[in-house]
């Protein structure tokens, strides 16, 4: 808890009881709940990469006992493995970098630790340090043009993940799916057509219902009303002509019942009565009419009304 090492691994006797508490990762401890992870550094003894992180230990109460200080080689053991011997599909690549602009994997393990990319040769790169996530294509122009980058940042460590899937392979997928959808669209079409066809018939076969019942009513076939089953558009029409044959039945029942009326009424006139049409056509003869032509009343009616008139005096 004073910061002297009392433990190390692998040891070495030069390191015993010296202090670390004016190091920067022993104060970091101090404020820490959890792990802190300092900036890569070149090893001065093995001359490889290395990763520095602490951990603060506390008792069951919190109180601060020591810390745990270590360092990760970069591009050795397994603190790494999974994203460098991954790939991104067959071809694609994993980088990691820090905010400090630090290369902490990258395909060239030269790379590590050394200067990044000109920003002209790799925009992204910056970018990603600068704050930006997320997924883009590389423009024209530019080295890889076409290749598809994502950056995306660490919680607990300042470090960002970047990914590059270069373009044939990253529009392989695109490719394929533009014949997957050009088939479903064929596809998918004719059915739509075949749905469609048969929902008319479906729909439509009422109104031939309609039709053919309307065209029995009109030849004389048929006397009762039409079917008003089907869908709401049909079944309105349907009833819509109902109520026009029931209007119809009224008005030519009214209409007998007042022929009748002022047949009675002309036939019992003690004058002969002929109605004539624009035409000059007889179109109705009281009996008064037919008894002084001497005619019946289907001889009568339907000829000019000249006919109707005695030969002297027509």
């Amino acid at each position: 808890a004073q910061g002297r090492v009392v433990a190390d691994v692998p040891a070495r006797p030069e390191r015993a009881n010296l202090s670390a508490a004016d190091s920067e990762y022993f104060k970091r401890a101090l404020d820490s709940r959890g792990a802190v992870v300092g900036a890569p550094y070149m090893g001065r003894v093995i001359k490889r990469p290395l990763l520095p992180f602490s951990v603060a230990l506390r008792d069951a109460d919190g109180r601060f006992q020591g810390v745990v200080m270590g360092a990760l080689e970069l591009n050795g053991g397994r603190f790494f493995a999974d994203l460098a011997t991954d790939t991104l599909g067959d071809s694609g690549r994993f980088i990691v970098v820090t905010r400090q602009a630090q290369l902490l994997l990258h395909p060239d393990p030269k790379m590590l630790l050394g200067q990044l990319p000109d920003r002209a040769q790799d925009q992204f790169i910056h970018r990603a340090t600068d704050g930006w996530t997320g997924w883009a294509r590389l423009p024209a122009g530019e080295p890889g043009a076409g290749d598809v980058v994502a950056a995306r940042p660490l919680r607990h460590a300042g470090w960002v993940v970047m990914g590059v899937l270069p373009a044939d392979e990253a529009n392989a997928p695109l490719r394929r799916l533009d014949q997957v959808v050009l088939l479903t669209g064929l596809g998918g079409a004719l059915l739509i057509g075949l749905l469609a066809w048969w929902v008319a018939q479906v729909n439509l076969a009422p109104l031939a219902r309609l039709r053919r019942q309307v065209d029995a009513i009109d030849a004389g076939q048929r006397n009762a009303a039409v079917s008003d089953r089907g869908p709401a558009e049909v079944a309105g029409v349907a009833r819509a002509f109902n109520r026009l044959l029931l209007t119809r039945e009224r008005a030519e029942q009214a209409l007998a019942a007042r022929e009748a009326f002022h047949r009675t009424l002309s036939d019992g006139a003690p004058l002969g009565l002929m109605l004539i049409d624009a035409q000059g056509d007889c179109t109705y003869a009281n009996a008064g009419a037919l008894a002084l032509t001497g005619r019946g009343f289907e001889a009568l009616c339907g000829r000019g009304w000249r006919a109707c008139v005695y030969g002297d005096d027509a």
